[in-house]
């Protein structure tokens, strides 16, 4: 079974989704946010996401320490990107 975001947020008595209590962060580690495939899907996810779930605060941590070609579209939605200072290996 898979999870869904509205799994986790609260219901009213009539089971309709009410507004969330708290925020949520959500972390992904990626090597950088070019043009490869899971980063581009995420992005195209967290486009939408952005309109249905706004209490959802996105974070891309760059393991490569390098900008990459999607960084302003991610930071132009509301997502943080962080850069690691630190090599992979370090």
């Amino acid at each position: 079974m898979v999870a869904r975001l509205s799994d986790f947020q609260p219901k009213d008595s009539a089971g309709l989704i009410g507004p969330p209590k708290k925020a949520i962060s959500v972390l992904h580690v990626v090597e950088n946010l070019n043009n490869q495939a899971v980063e581009s899907w995420l992005l195209r996810v967290l486009a939408a996401a952005v309109k249905e779930y706004p209490h959802v605060h996105w974070t891309f941590f760059c393991v490569l320490g390098k900008t990459g070609r999607l960084d302003e579209v991610a930071q132009a939605l509301g997502a943080e990107v962080i850069h690691s200072r630190y090599e992979v290996g370090d």
